[in-house]
């Protein structure tokens, strides 16, 4: 469970910075 909270962290902050790369 820890590890798929973890991946699922990961994967926010690098959505989070694509979007901020695109705009």
């Amino acid at each position: 469970k820890i590890s798929s909270l973890k991946l699922n962290g990961t994967m926010g902050y690098a959505l989070a910075n694509f979007l901020s790369l695109r705009t």
